[in-house]
């Protein structure tokens, strides 16, 4: 084992006595954290594999194979956490190594695509006044993968640059198709990472692309989650001081998903408030909910900042919100996301 991992082989009848062990083996570590003047602390994070068969004892690689992909499935998770393993922990890291390994192919066999959910104006709802941009991957081994299952993982490597870059220049080559044949472009909201947020490069990585497309920032808008404003905040606002600058409008995703602060649209300049559908389903439920969303409307608009709600999927939702003031709407009631010639004819965008 490496000079971070030790392994134990454990005699004991039940799964208590196990814990029990644990737990004591805990306390030493905290122990050693206390006396240790070092600025590091010390953690432990356990992968315990149960030995239920005699044979079993004599594969040691087996036995340490097991062990480490219980360990992996909560290290950097929790502070002194442990893990059984179980089969569908395997399967799944299993997936995410062989995703890993096909992620560079995969983008040079155009095996991601970029996906167009309309969003409508409040005002009209059959008037189409934007789109969000959003990434799929159609795997020849896996099918279609969600989003859910590669984003984190590409975050974690480092891919998702990648991933954003590709996006952003599929909707400025869009774009520009558009603008050479006559047509006005909606605007078109480009999710970007926490990761390549932060990244020196990615002011130039932005500009470059949008000079090489003779696209007008105006018609691209840059969503940031919540999780992002966390981060470091004083950067933060410097970095999108120079996004403004340059012109992009700039969107909080995912408003209410987390834990939103209200003082984050006082500190940064944001333009556009994207309440979670989450959020939506939760406070419209109630009367005091209803309240909460409908005084974040207005705090926002009074504020110049504009409101969409994600997720919208009720006539319901959609009379509530025009009442409060919500701007627009995005969601399966209207639209689901598409491709791009599917979403050209929601347009009426006609090419040869």
């Amino acid at each position: 084992m490496d000079n971070d991992h030790f392994i134990l082989l454990i005699a004991c009848n039940t799964e208590d006595e196990l814990l029990n062990r644990l737990s004591k083996i805990n306390k030493e570590i905290c122990n050693l954290n206390t006396t240790n003047s070092s600025k590091y602390k010390i953690v432990m994070s356990s992968g315990i594999y149960k030995i239920t068969k005699k044979d079993d004892i004599k594969k040691i690689d087996l036995l340490i194979d097991r062990a480490n992909i219980a360990a992996k499935s909560k290290k950097e998770k929790y502070e002194h956490s442990y893990s059984f393993f179980n089969e569908d922990t395997r399967n799944r890291l299993y997936k995410e190594k062989r995703l890993e390994d096909n992620m560079n192919k995969a983008l040079e066999k155009g095996e991601f695509i970029v996906y167009y959910q309309p969003k409508y104006s409040l005002d009209d709802v059959n008037e189409i006044e934007g789109a969000e941009a959003l990434i799929r991957w159609n795997s020849p081994e896996f099918g279609f993968i969600s989003p859910i299952d590669f984003v984190p993982l590409f975050e974690k490597n480092g891919f998702i640059v990648n991933i954003d870059m590709f996006v952003f220049e599929e909707v400025c080559k869009t774009l520009n198709k558009w603008i050479n044949k006559g047509y006005t472009p909606v605007p078109i909201s480009v999710n970007m990472s926490r990761v390549h947020l932060y990244r020196d490069n990615f002011i130039e990585n932005i500009t470059d692309l949008i000079s090489k497309y003779n696209i007008s920032p105006e018609f691209i808008e840059l969503e940031l989650t919540e999780s992002v404003v966390f981060d470091n905040l004083n950067i933060l606002i410097d970095i999108m001081k120079k996004i403004k600058e340059i012109g992009f409008l700039i969107s909080m995703d995912d408003f209410g998903s987390g834990y939103s602060s209200l003082n984050l649209l006082k500190d940064l300049s944001f333009d556009i408030l994207k309440l979670d559908r989450g959020f939506l389903i939760e406070t419209t439920d109630t009367k005091r909910g209803k309240i909460i969303i409908s005084k974040i409307v207005e705090m926002a608009k009074a504020i110049d900042i504009k409101v969409i709600c994600e997720g919208v999927e009720t006539y319901e939702q959609v009379e509530f919100l025009k009442e409060i003031g919500c701007d627009k709407v995005q969601g399966y009631l209207f639209a689901k996301p598409m491709v791009l010639d599917e979403f050209e004819k929601h347009l009426n965008f006609k090419f040869d």
